[in-house]
């Protein structure tokens, strides 16, 4: 496997659209009556993902850089569990969801709320320990 990013490509004459790198496989899924691709990524060794920067790249190169993809996590009743398998959908390019990060100046916004956050667990920490 190597250390540097390989980009997926398509693996021609698979079922479903698949695509393929080094170290993932990801499928496809179109629904007829949507825009949206839902990304089934795997890697091909079966061990967990979640590097972010990974799942970021796969969606890059699958569906553009432009598009915006999200990652669930479902109620119970619509788990579906297979094995280290991630779902990603992702919506045309171009298309901005209704939450998220606008720059520019959001990274420092989102330190200024940590910072606020930090200090309001400090206090409480403080308060119900009387040490500091």
């Amino acid at each position: 496997m190597s250390t540097t990013w390989q980009p997926m490509e398509r693996v021609p004459g698979a079922g479903p659209e698949t695509w393929a790198s080094d170290l993932y496989h990801a499928q496809v899924h179109r629904d007829a009556d949507s825009a949206v691709l839902c990304l089934s990524v795997r890697r091909l060794d079966g061990l967990p993902v979640h590097d972010w920067r990974h799942l970021q790249a796969v969606k890059n190169d699958i569906a553009g850089t432009d598009a915006e993809a999200i990652e669930l996590y479902p109620a119970a009743s619509r788990l579906v569990d297979m094995s280290n398998t991630y779902w990603l959908w992702a919506f045309p390019p171009g298309t901005r969801l209704p939450f998220g990060f606008d720059l520019p100046g959001a990274y420092e916004r989102l330190a200024g709320q940590f910072r606020v956050a930090t200090a309001g667990i400090n206090t409480y920490l403080t308060a119900v320990s009387g040490t500091r």
